[in-house]
């Protein structure tokens, strides 16, 4: 309608949000990819089952392999640090777009964490905004 205004941007990934993720919610996680790789060995055995489906279950089954061998400990750490790091540059007065550089160019082991537990991250709020916005940022200089 004429003279709505449009919704402001969200000017930070954290802003007064808590860290939310909990030893607990990781074991959660957990039971539900646990779950999903069930699913996947039932029906990767199918024969009728079409190439592009069995790849992909493929695919799927090594990405959850590869997380369930990380200790929730472990997995707990890595996301406090990347909650940490985002936190202090918001503080530090960086924009998103100087965060998500910062995090490419200083930090790239984070990069590999936001996107091995994005499944956990997109939980919380600022998980979800920092995993997206960090996967459209990547695309974006990729395609530049």
């Amino acid at each position: 309608m004429p003279g709505e205004k449009e919704p402001k941007p969200i000017e930070n990934f954290i802003g007064d949000m808590t860290f939310g993720i909990t030893l607990e919610s990781i074991q959660n996680y957990f039971n539900e990819i646990q779950e999903e790789l069930e699913e996947i060995n039932k029906y990767s055995t199918k024969e009728d089952l079409p190439e592009r489906l069995r790849e992909f279950g493929e695919d799927r089954k090594a990405k959850i392999e590869a997380i369930l061998k990380v200790s929730p400990e472990k997995i707990l750490h890595s996301l406090e640090e990347i909650y940490n790091h985002v936190h202090q540059l918001e503080k530090e007065g960086l924009k998103k777009d100087e965060i998500l550089k910062n995090i490419k160019d200083k930090k790239p082991n984070l990069v590999q964490t936001v996107n091995k537990f994005y499944g956990l991250l997109r939980s919380q709020v600022w998980g979800y905004r920092l995993g997206q916005d960090l996967i459209a940022f990547l695309l974006k200089q990729n395609l530049s």
